[in-house]
This record gives C-alpha cells, structure tokens and sequence, in this order.
C-alpha cells in the first residue's frame, strides 16, 4: 500500500503541469509505458517527470546520485553542494544564489523527487518502545501518539516530568519509570491509561504525592512504589485496585490502613511495608496493628519496621497456611523473634540488621527436626553468637532458607 501511495502521488506530482485533456492523453501514450523498466511501478513516472525538467533541474537531480540510498539529505547543505559545482544561476542580476537553490529543491520536491523526512515514521503500530538508560532530560510529546504501544519502558532516565499526552495511550499494559530519581510528578490524567497492568516506578522518590486518579485504574496488578503521607486519605487510592498482585506501601507516618481495605485484594501474594525512619510512630494503639491482611499473601517484607514487637497479625491463620517468604530487614526495636515460629508455611526467612536482636526464644527452633536437608542457611556477621547449623528446629517444616546477617547483639539461639 506504501508503494501504491507514492507511485500516485508521483504520477499526480507529473499531471498537475498538465492543463489540457491532450497534454495528459500524451503522458498515457508515452513510450516510455513500453520499456522493459516500467515493470517497476514507480520508474515510468518518474522518469517522465525527470524527462520535462528543464537542464538545471536535471543537473541538480543527477547530482544526488552521488549520496547512497535512503540518505538523510541535509537541504542548506545540498544546495551550497549545486552551488559549488556550479549548477545554481540566477534569474536575474543580483539574486542570490541560495534562494535560487531553495526554489529548485522545491521544485524538485513538488514533482515527488524528494521524500520528507518523518522524524517517526512507520511507528504507529508499534508495541513495545524501550528507552531505558538513554539519560532523556525530556520525554517528548508526541509519544502520545503511538496509539498501539502495549509496553513502554521508561527506567533510568533524568526527566523531571511526563507529559500529559502519556495518558493517551489507551492500551498501553506496562509502563516502567523505575529508577528516575528526578520525576517529580505523575501525568494528572493518568485515568486515561485504562489497561494499564504493571506500573513500575521504584526509586522514584521525588514522586512525593501519588495522583487520586490513579485509584481508577482498576486492572493495575503491579506497583512498586506507593507513598502513604501521614495522616491523608492516600490508602484510599487502592480502594478499588483489587486486581493487584505486587504492592510497595511507603509508609510517612501514621495512616489509616484500613481505607486501602487490602483485605479484599485477593490477589496480591507479594507485599513490601517500608517504614519511613525519620518519623514518629505512635506504640500503642497503632495504625500498623489495624491492617487487614490480603488473604493469599504468600511474600512479605517489613522494612524499617519501628514498633518494639512484631505485627500480631503476623501469625494470622491466612499468613501461617500461605506465607512462604519473609524479610525483616532493619527493626529499630524488636529484640525478639518468638511468634515466628508459628508459620508452618515458610521457605524463606531472612533477617537483615536487626540489631537488638539477642535471643530467638526456645520455641523458635524447637527440640526436634533439623533444617530441612535441601535448605541454605547463612550467617554474616553474627557477633558473640552460637551459629551451629546443627541446631534442632521443631518449627518452618518446610523452611529451605534461612539467612541472618548483621545481627550484632545476637547471642544465643534459645532463651
């Protein structure tokens, strides 16, 4: 169809000097139909309109056979080329040679022996565009009309904004920002993107205010980062997003986890809680303490978790029977571990830099069954600690992993 296209806007380029019925009757009887090359379309009609230019024109045409195929021709810098060979004369006395140059290019171009260049072409059907790592200081808006892009991955780049015409992008199912420190904000239509699955903006930490509109984007599986300010409604965004999968909460202070109602998210088995350090979180009661958990939650992660004890909710019947792997990285003040032991279910614990760590409690590890023989256990930085793998576990019957690391006040495994 592209070829059909320009053979018609060639042989319209050759008519539009035609202006009589027997000027055009002459192009139709042309000899020139009966040579063995007119058997590629675009040939005979370019070569009758090559064939009525005047000398000048033909020069200047020939000329460009010295550039190879597809060449991206500069237009001020061909025309001082014609010049200095010559072919450029003006009119009249004192005209300047560049203009003269100029109005043969755009003669040339009107007969079609110049393609404008389309600085995106052919990308009106693409679906998948990767621009990751290109250090973009600005996302052009134009994207917005890439109207059958499915994924468009957008990670490390520089941009402080997108811009609105993202939202166009009615079918677009992922949209990676990760790791784009500089973001500032996200596009305010983002409704827009209606089919969006899998938002990743991870290390997007200038992102301090996630839009309300986002809580439309009802097939939203994936979010890895979500910001949780103090007491604001912002949990209430995922009221609706009950097709989530993978879910990272920011946590900025004391919110009302129950405005999310995560325990109707049937779906989400992964679940990261990142507790902001440089805040205050009330002891008792606390907004912690008041989650509803998603009840197939199979993978969990508490980081910078500030109370003085773990979560109750933590040896719930639903994490217990589903939980298969849990991170404790960096409790401020959790000096005991000893409900752990209660999820039968897990494969995989790891507990990084809980430093006022110093005891597991005898009911961790029981008395009875070792690891499980396929499991790998690790142990980094463990000071004044007995870290014997031969320790007896009568709890994690199913534990494969276990990995402690900076656990310095650690000393004992029971009490």
């Amino acid at each position: 169809m592209q070829r059909v296209a320009t053979c018609c806007k060639a042989y319209g380029s050759l008519l539009r000097f035609k202006e009589t019925v027997q000027q055009w009757q002459n192009v139709l009887d042309s000899e020139i139909w009966q040579l063995k090359e007119a058997a590629v379309s675009l040939f005979p009609h370019l070569y009758l309109s090559y064939n009525e230019l005047p000398p000048e024109l033909k020069r200047c045409f020939s000329y460009c056979a010295v550039f190879p195929k597809d060449f991206e021709i500069n237009v001020e810098e061909l025309i001082r080329l014609w010049i200095a060979q010559g072919y450029v004369r003006p009119n009249r006395r004192g005209e300047r040679l560049e203009l003269v140059g100029l109005e043969y290019f755009n003669n040339l171009a009107m007969r079609s022996f110049f393609q404008e260049l389309q600085e995106v072409e052919g990308l009106n059907c693409v679906r998948t565009l990767t621009l990751s790592c290109c250090g973009l200081h600005e996302v052009p808006a134009e994207i917005g009309s890439l109207n059958h892009l499915r994924h468009l991955d957008l990670s490390w780049n520089l941009f402080e904004t997108l811009p609105e015409a993202i939202c166009d992008l009615y079918y677009l199912k992922t949209f990676d920002i990760s790791n784009c420190g500089d973001l500032s904000c996200l596009p305010q239509r983002i409704e827009g993107l209606v089919h969006l699955r899998h938002l990743f903006n991870l290390i997007t930490y200038e992102v301090h205010q996630i839009p309300q509109r986002l809580g439309k984007l009802t097939s939203l599986c994936t979010l890895t980062q979500f910001n949780a300010r103090s007491n604001s409604d912002d949990l209430a965004i995922l009221k609706y997003l009950n097709q989530l999968e993978r879910l990272r909460i920011d946590i900025y202070g004391e919110v009302d986890f129950g405005s999310a109602e995560l325990g109707k998210k049937i779906y989400l088995h992964e679940m990261y809680l990142w507790f902001n350090p440089g805040v205050h979180f009330m002891e008792t009661p606390s907004c912690i303490e008041s989650m509803e958990l998603p009840p197939n939650l199979q993978q969990l992660a508490l980081d910078m978790y500030p109370r003085n004890q773990l979560p109750s909710w933590l040896v719930t019947k639903s994490l217990v029977n589903n939980l298969t792997k849990l991170i404790i990285n960096g409790p401020r003040n959790v000096s005991s571990l000893t409900d752990l032991w209660k999820l039968s279910s897990l494969e995989e614990l790891r507990l990084i830099r809980v430093e006022k760590l110093e005891c597991l409690g005898k009911e961790f590890f029981g008395i009875t069954i070792a690891l499980h023989e396929n499991s790998h256990n690790t142990f980094g930085t463990l000071s004044n600690s007995e870290t014997s793998s031969s320790a007896e576990a009568a709890a994690f019957p199913n534990l494969r992993k276990l990995h402690f690391q900076c656990c310095p006040n650690w000393t004992n495994w029971k009490t």
